[in-house]
């Protein structure tokens, strides 16, 4: 159970919740609102004023009048009476709306949840006044988000003290990231029970202390939407940067294959943008030219002077070099066009086949 706002009265400790000072004004809303729906539904069956000569031996007729459509109604026709007539059905009272209204302004003042907090729109036009708002509400129930996290992290201590007794042979489990990506993990072992390879980090819950910490703010699902609005802003601000960081705002896009996207979009970005993943170690001629660079700092350590080492080693190892750098971005140049092409080739297929199917 999480707390509410405690107080203290003629030294009695009392705690209330959100809603306390709220029951009132829902009391009156509810009251208004379903005197409002009962007078709407009462319209359409408003009573007929009759003389009981007029409707003798069709009693039962006249009973269910409003229960089912009829063409005609049948009755008795007596001189000097008029026909019957439905009485004026009943109106809306404009006292009972403004009563709604009323009620619902005062839930929000009593909770401090205004129209702006709720991402609704309120009276607040100005980026600054929807956020002063959203402060206020923020502010003022705070004990009840405090409480929440002092209830959360007392729940981590006991489970943090429940794991090591429950979880205390090797296992494979299942963790979500802070991405709410899932992945497999082996506990308790110093093999990965899944590929029996040897792992670098062993994650053995018997072993050492833990501790938690809990913090309270918007889900990742509202940061991943904030984040792929502001990238989205920012890149109509700043065309010139969409190269730089369209593939950082594809990942954030919750589309079919944006994973494939990400990955051309990493291809095709400027170079420096991306480190390339999967390159370990350079060509031969980089390897021996760097063991040659290492073997002439060795000398120099030696204490053989710089001046007997040979200047044209030296430059024919740095030509080796730049011209390696030339070889690879030469590379990464072609590796990259026929990326576009591929993109190219692949949308215009699919806007091919799109205009086949119209």
């Amino acid at each position: 159970m999480i707390w509410g706002k405690e107080l203290n009265i003629a030294e009695k400790r009392v705690v209330r919740g959100m809603v306390r000072k709220a029951k009132d004004a829902q009391r009156m809303y509810n009251y208004s609102r379903s005197t409002m729906a009962e007078t709407t539904a009462m319209q359409p069956k408003a009573p007929f004023m009759v003389a009981k000569e007029q409707i003798d031996g069709y009693e039962s007729t006249w009973s269910n009048v409003d229960d089912e459509p009829r063409p005609y109604i049948v009755y008795n026709f007596v001189q000097g009476i008029d026909k019957p007539d439905r009485v004026a059905p009943p109106i809306r009272s404009s006292g009972l709306e403004a009563e709604v209204r009323f009620s619902a302004d005062e839930i929000r003042d009593m909770t401090m949840m205004q129209k702006a907090s709720l991402g609704k729109e309120g009276q607040e036009k100005s980026g600054v006044a929807i956020e002063k708002r959203q402060q206020i509400s923020g502010i003022a129930n705070f004990p009840y988000y405090d409480n929440t996290v002092s209830a959360m992290i007392y729940l981590a201590k006991i489970l943090i003290d429940l794991i090591p007794k429950i979880y205390s042979k090797p296992r494979i489990i299942r963790i979500l990231g802070l991405d709410e990506t899932e992945k497999q993990v082996s506990i308790n072992s110093d093999i990965d029970l899944l590929t029996k390879e040897k792992l670098d980090k062993v994650f053995d819950l018997n072993v050492g202390k833990y501790d938690t910490t809990v913090t309270a703010g918007p889900s990742f699902a509202t940061q991943r939407q904030e984040t792929k609005e502001f990238l989205l802003q920012y890149m109509e601000k700043d065309p010139e940067s969409v190269p730089y960081i369209r593939h950082v705002v594809m990942k954030y896009q919750d589309v079919p294959g944006v994973d494939e996207i990400v990955a051309i979009f990493k291809k095709i970005a400027p170079p420096g943008v991306v480190e390339q993943e999967g390159e370990e170690g350079g060509t031969e001629e980089e390897m021996l030219a760097q063991e040659e660079m290492m073997q002439q700092q060795q000398a120099g350590e030696e204490g053989i002077p710089p001046s007997d080492q040979s200047a044209g080693q030296i430059a024919e190892i740095q030509v080796l070099q730049e011209n390696e750098k030339l070889k690879g971005l030469e590379l990464d140049n072609i590796k990259k066009e026929k990326e576009i092409n591929r993109v190219i080739e692949e949308t215009n297929r699919i806007v091919k086949q799109s205009n086949v199917n119209k």
